[in-house]
């Protein structure tokens, strides 16, 4: 068991959260690495119907795909990755 970190096996990763209807633009104003949702030590999340445009980098970022079963549909994502490649990054 990992002392105060992620701990698959008692499950105490964040489970069954959803980000829906967000609407980000002109991120990385402030924050060159930044984008709409990035997910670490997570699973099961939906990410539906949100909007995202005019970034540095990937709106959106996935790590290791550690808890799997995230959702991601009906998002419109678009002007992002100015800097780098990849409008989602895995």
């Amino acid at each position: 068991m990992l002392r105060g970190g992620a701990d698959e096996c008692e499950r105490r990763s964040r489970y069954n959260n959803t980000v829906a209807e967000c609407y980000a633009r002109e991120i990385g104003v402030f924050a060159k690495h930044s984008g709409l949702y990035a997910e670490f030590v997570a699973g099961a999340v939906n990410l539906v119907k949100n909007i995202a445009f005019n970034g540095p980098r990937a709106a959106i970022a996935l790590n290791d795909g550690m808890g799997g079963g995230t959702n991601i549909e009906q998002n419109l994502l678009f002007e992002m990755v100015r800097e780098t490649a990849g409008a989602i990054d895995q």
